[in-house]
């Protein structure tokens, strides 16, 4: 397949041609790289965005114009570009060993802050020098608002799992460049969760010492204590949380959650009414029966333009006939059951249930999930929702239950209830290359994506047994239990099975959690390392622009004091930033001076200073700090392309026309062609120039 147009990039630039291409049905292939979203990642309040009066963090803009060009039609690969060809057409693109062919490109590669050069500085790399001012990967998954999100993705206000099982909100996000090992473990029963970050991060681990010989059963615990994650080991047992919070059961307020009215009799009514649309009762109150019909559509159901439909086979009649009785109980709707070949189908023709039902769990089985208030109603109704969706989704096999979902979000969700229910599911994750066309009592399973199941079995059995109203065979003849792991009433106490080690050169993240401080992944709970990183310490700033001020002013929540280290006597920084920094009575500033050296124990990797030289007299004198930020401007992500495509002598794409390069058909865009600018703004309205003379250029072609 030949693309229209692919765009290499994925920061503001490459999101703005991706709008506007996609806008002209063009169809864009963005790749994003694995860490995708450019320098705003590393930005927290944006406030020369225009149109954001009060201001916006940068990964929010990000994370909006990904939704924006999605919503057009764009398609996003977040792997990195390794080579391209532009000898001949079609061009080509390759990630790795798969090349991507396409009529035009656009380079959107952006830029990476620019580092001193000297020695000491990549010593001390990411153990006190920093090129950012706040240690996961990008894509590691936080348990946020009862679901599952990448850490990258998090935003300030967000909800996270804590320690205690309580949902407390991120008051800070905190990123940094990083090069070295990365720690990565697996856990029991959280098989196919993974966890990655660096060795200094601190897990939660107990430990357990058994006993020999005929006291082997006799157990002492050690812990919980906090460990480094390079001090992990095979055995050693990671805690996970049990939320703790309960909330009542939830009355909907329909007309609210749509933005719709309600009429003299209370019920809600569209905005734009035809002669066969239900009106339906606006407040009702979610009870066992409701909490199952919600476990069958996540399951079984699905949203569409008439209303809400599910699917069972021949053999579920039982549970068809249950769902239209609980649509007519509880809103009033009377739903019409059908055969069709193997399938039994139920649908309640209601558009206010489309919209209600989709707005809550989704239509599509991937993006099924529940809202963040199910994972703490009571037990009662957790247990009916898990019913449901067991009825429709799972199944008994010899020795377990299973209950299988597309649905990362959701697979998060329905671990939390069961735990909250007194079990421990496994969980694993099955790629669907690897399933096979599957006939389950009547009906053909395809799999269109990744698969996740949660598997029930062992000491779990007799509860999961109460949970969906079936007992399992084996519990008749079952005459011991074997313990693999524990479940205590406020946590899972999971043994690593699996640790690995790799090199790792990029972003790692890390979060201000108020209260606690402390983050829950997708198998454990982690600390926020060095709280955040140079709490209390005195740290120094090198450079003179936008950069420098906000990593300066962004420090001072932390620090002692800072330090801005600038080699000329006046900031290239906008003037609105330099007042905040000059007024800032923790910061101080030393004009002309440059740094020779970085100062620190070579035993441990720890800053203890640094090296200046005025520049007018030349004079050397040491300046005591713990942490070194660099800020001293960026260069161009153009690696790649040298011989490929012509670069000035600093790396920048040399252009003619604003974006064009020297091959007809291959266009710029960004940071790595502005010398001088290097805004969010500019960044995007050139890519928005690219992605016209992108519209002229495929045109043309037609022609």
């Amino acid at each position: 397949m030949v693309e229209n147009v692919i765009i290499i990039g994925s920061g503001p630039a490459g999101l703005s041609a991706a709008i506007y291409t996609s806008r002209e049905e063009f169809n864009p292939l963005v790749i994003a790289g694995a860490i995708s979203g450019g320098q705003l990642l590393l930005t927290t309040t944006v406030d020369n965005m225009p149109g954001f009066p009060e201001g916006i963090q940068g990964p929010e803009i990000i994370e909006r114009m990904e939704k924006q060009a999605a919503r057009f039609g764009t398609r996003f690969i977040k792997e990195n570009v390794t080579d391209v060809d532009f000898s001949k057409r079609p061009f080509r693109v390759f990630v790795g060993s798969k090349a991507y062919e396409a009529n035009s490109v656009i380079l959107a590669t952006g830029a990476n802050a620019k580092l001193l050069g000297i020695p000491s500085e990549m010593k001390f790399m990411g153990v006190g020098v920093s090129t950012c001012a706040t240690c996961l990967t990008p894509s590691s998954l936080i348990v946020a608002n009862a679901s599952t999100k990448e850490i990258s993705s998090i935003m300030t206000g967000s909800r996270v799992l804590t320690i205690d099982g309580s949902f407390r909100k991120v008051s800070e996000i905190m990123t940094r460049k990083y090069k070295g090992r990365l720690i990565s473990f697996k856990t029991r029963y959280f098989r196919s969760e993974l966890t990655e970050l660096t060795p200094n991060h601190e897990v939660l681990v107990m430990r357990l010492e058994r006993g020999t010989g005929p006291y082997y059963w006799k157990m002492k615990w050690i812990g919980p204590t906090w460990s480094p994650a390079s001090d992990l080991k095979i055995n050693d047992m990671v805690l996970y949380p049990i939320p703790q919070e309960i909330k009542k059961s939830p009355i909907i307020n329909i007309s609210k959650e749509l933005n719709l009215n309600v009429d003299q009799h209370g019920k809600v009514m569209l905005k734009n009414e035809t002669y066969s649309s239900h009106r339906i009762k606006n407040l009702v109150k979610v009870d066992k029966q409701l909490a199952r019909l919600f476990g069958y559509y996540l399951s079984e159901g699905f949203a569409h333009e008439r209303g809400i439909s599910f699917a069972f086979s021949s053999k579920e009649y039982t549970y068809a006939n249950e769902c239209a009785k609980i649509i007519k109980k509880h809103f009033g709707i009377t739903s019409t059951i059908k055969k069709e070949n193997s399938v039994i189908r139920i649908t309640a023709h209601s558009k206010i249930l489309s919209l209600l039902f989709d707005k809550f769990f989704g239509t599509y089985s991937s993006e099924k999930h529940l809202p963040h208030e199910y994972a703490l109603v009571e037990k009662e109704i957790q247990k009916e929702i898990i019913l449901g969706m067991w009825r429709g989704d799972g199944c008994m096999r010899k020795k377990d239950f299973i209950i299988t979902t597309s649905s990362r979000e959701l697979v998060e969700q329905l671990k939390l209830m069961l735990l909250r229910l007194g079990v421990l599911p496994g969980v694993e994750k099955r790629k669907f290359d690897t399933l096979r066309l599957s006939n389950i009592d009547g009906r053909k399973a395809e799999f269109k994506s990744d698969v996740y199941q949660l598997i029930v079995g062992g000491p779990w059995l007799k509860q999961m047994s109460k949970i969906v109203e079936e007992q399992h065979p084996i519990l008749k003849h079952r005459s011991r239990m074997n313990f693999h792991a524990f479940l205590t009433k406020t946590h899972a106490i999971l043994p690593i099975k699996e640790i690995r080690k790799r090199e790792y050169n990029g972003l790692v993240y890390n979060l201000a959690v108020s209260g606690n401080n402390t983050y829950v992944t997708t198998n454990s709970i982690v600390h926020n390392c060095d709280g955040p990183f140079f709490k209390n310490k005195d740290v120094a700033v090198i450079g003179g622009g936008d950069t420098a001020m906000e990593d300066s002013l962004f420090l001072t929540k932390f620090c002692t004091s800072v330090t801005i280290i600038h080699r000329r006597d006046q900031f290239r920084a906008s003037k609105i930033m330099q007042q905040k920094v000059l007024s800032n009575p923790k910061i101080k500033v030393l004009w002309n001076t440059e740094v020779e050296e970085i100062l620190g124990d070579s035993k441990t990797l720890k800053v203890s200073g640094i090296k200046v030289k005025d520049a007018k007299n030349n004079k050397t004198s040491t300046l005591k700090v713990e942490g070194v930020f660099v800020a001293i401007g960026h260069s161009p992500n153009t690696g790649f392309l040298k011989g490929k495509i012509k670069l000035d002598e600093l790396g920048y794409i040399v252009t003619r026309n604003e974006v064009l390069t020297d091959i007809d058909g291959i266009f710029v865009a960004g940071d790595d062609a502005d010398r001088y600018y290097r805004q969010a703004g500019t960044a995007a309205a050139s890519g928005i120039k690219a992605a016209l003379r992108v519209r002229d250029y495929l045109q043309n072609m037609k022609k």
